[in-house]
């Protein structure tokens, strides 16, 4: 595969995300807007391959382009426009960072988000301080503890993109807006703050939805006395692990008891992950039910990130009760819409080639 056709993979491998926030191009008389926000998403996909290939995308390695070579095809998705492919967290993760959003975009978003929560979302006074609220309880209800101040963080995050605006001149202004931010990192923060309600009305939608984080294992539990016991069961992804990692997921097999993932007691452990601080938070108030939910109810244990942000470690160390250890790794299931858009390629070429940067 060579340069251009590993750029052109990478990108259409992307393309479902909306997120090339392209940056200028010497080639007014080609697109017809300096102003990337403005134009189509064919002229956006031009601007970036011009970008891109003219030596001014800003990013050294093409992490997103060693997925093709780093994943397995595990055959089409629902629709079939796609392939489904599995690749490990590390090598997913590097791809994703590599995305970015313009400073504009984000902007854009944030206002929506916080005139929507202001004046849509008849909770924001009570999400605020559950405990605190002015709202009368004459029947005694249960109140559940939440503290997210919607108002107040969508706010700070606009006053990042706008303090010192005014200080600039309108090419500044332009310039600055035009600026890209990492798209992940983003996205993931106003996820983690909606997801700390923990109600399955107030998600946010990232555009990474093609992406979902799966853990090769799973768990089974049950009471053994009054002790809560953590059984490790297997998910038949052997062929996928070895194929990627080299070997098997672990050494254990089902119905061996855990003790520790993670350096925590398994119980303790599951409750960080549906916790404010992992990365299964949101969907439901009691946490004993977003356990059910996460680890017990499906076949798996999932992370999408269209609604939430990827784990931090791509991997979780677990302790069996005879003394053995085993590392296992996420693994990252995502589409690859290629398929799909090689015979429509072969009309973009011409379009490609009369871009200067290609001549």
């Amino acid at each position: 595969m060579n340069a251009i056709d590993n750029g052109v993979y990478s990108l259409i491998t992307l393309l479902s995300f909306l997120l090339l926030g392209c940056g200028p191009s010497d080639n007014t008389g080609i697109l017809a807007s300096d102003r990337p926000w403005d134009l189509p998403l064919v002229e956006r996909l031009l601007r970036e391959l011009s970008r891109i290939f003219s030596g001014d995308a800003g990013v050294g390695h093409d992490y997103c382009a060693d997925l093709n070579d780093k994943s397995i095809i595990a055959g089409m998705d629902s629709t079939g426009l796609g392939n489904v492919r599995w690749g490990s967290g590390e090598d997913v993760i590097k791809c994703l960072n590599t995305l970015t959003i313009t400073r504009h975009d984000a902007l854009f978003t944030l206002h929506n988000l916080r005139y929507g929560v202001a004046e849509g979302y008849s909770f924001t006074a009570i999400a605020k301080d559950s405990q605190k609220s002015q709202q009368s309880n004459e029947c005694g209800f249960g109140i559940h503890d939440v503290k997210v101040d919607l108002v107040g963080f969508l706010d700070d995050k606009i006053r990042q993109f706008t303090d010192g605006l005014g200080d600039k001149t309108a090419e500044g202004r332009q310039g600055f807006l035009e600026g890209k931010i990492p798209a992940l990192q983003f996205h993931g923060e106003i996820m983690d703050e909606f997801n700390k309600l923990n109600d399955a009305h107030t998600l946010y939608i990232s555009p990474l939805d093609m992406f979902t984080w799966t853990l090769p294992i799973c768990f089974d539990t049950d009471l053994v006395g009054d002790r809560q016991v953590l059984w490790l069961c297997n998910l038949h992804m052997e062929v996928v692990y070895t194929e990627l990692y080299g070997h098997a997921t672990t050494q254990g097999s089902s119905g061996d008891e855990i003790i520790e993932i993670d350096g925590m007691n398994v119980i303790e452990w599951l409750k960080f992950m549906v916790s404010n601080d992992g990365p299964l938070k949101g969907f439901y108030s009691d946490p004993n039910q977003r356990i059910n939910q996460a680890f017990f109810v499906s076949d798996s244990i999932q992370i999408p990130l269209s609604y939430r942000s990827p784990p931090k470690k791509q991997y979780i160390d677990i302790t069996f009760s005879n003394g053995q250890k085993a590392r296992v790794n996420w693994l990252v299931r995502f589409l690859d819409y290629s398929p799909s858009l090689e015979g429509s390629w072969g009309i973009q070429r011409p379009v490609v080639a009369n871009i200067q940067c290609f001549g």
